[in-house]
């Protein structure tokens, strides 16, 4: 399209505009985001981190089916196939962020996280991924789950209920497509939960390890 052509041409204002926008977006790339769990993980609180990235295999999934519902399309111009609605960048931003931040309850740090989220929203549908309601939406899923944190129940029983949740989930999927829509979707969040169950088994010897290493 000529529009894009004419804003990816380092001549134009725009392109330093779209530059930055691109720049922005990675916070919400998966091995930004997941590079924060794990630190958080291994330097904050091992059991908190731990349940959040359960909850991140559950988000993933819960967005394919989502996507495979209501089958709205992308848009055209990323020549690829693949639905939109909720975006799954920010599900996943809002998640992590905010379950970062009620770890917390700083202030600040709610101020500065939601700028972020806000931001990556603001770029996403600037950029063209998204429009307003399916970033919208991802937002309030993600926040949403994240809340489930917060309750102690959620920590007692999460590792226990993943497995049959994640298997109704994916069952889910099955059921409208009556086939695996999107493999790699699914392997992303069957690697998270795997590494989850290693470092949960193997918490002992890997606290050993930092120890040794500081």
């Amino acid at each position: 399209m000529q529009i894009f052509d004419t804003i990816s041409n380092p001549a134009n204002p725009m392109y330093q505009i779209d530059f930055w926008y691109d720049q922005f977006l990675k916070l919400s790339h998966q091995p930004i985001l997941m590079s924060l769990m794990f630190l958080g993980l291994i330097f904050v609180d091992f059991k908190y981190f731990k349940n959040v990235i359960y909850l991140i295999g559950l988000s993933l999934i819960f967005n394919l089916v989502l996507r495979s519902y209501f089958k709205v399309p992308l848009v055209a111009w990323l020549n690829k196939p693949g639905f939109a609605f909720p975006s799954g960048h920010m599900q996943n931003a809002s998640l992590i962020y905010s379950a970062i931040a009620f770890r917390y309850s700083k202030t600040w740090l709610n101020y500065l996280l939601g700028s972020v989220l806000f931001g990556i929203g603001i770029c996403l549908v600037q950029k063209g991924y998204h429009n307003l309601i399916e970033v919208a939406a991802g937002f309030a899923i993600g926040f949403g789950l994240a809340h489930l944190t917060q309750t102690t129940k959620f920590h007692n029983n999460i590792e226990k209920w993943f497995p049959l949740l994640f298997a109704l989930l994916i069952a889910g999927i099955e059921l409208q497509n009556h086939k695996f829509i999107n493999v790699w979707f699914e392997a992303k969040a069957w690697t998270i939960f795997w590494i989850g169950n290693f470092v949960y088994t193997n918490r002992v010897n890997i606290t050993k390890f930092i120890k040794c290493k500081r």
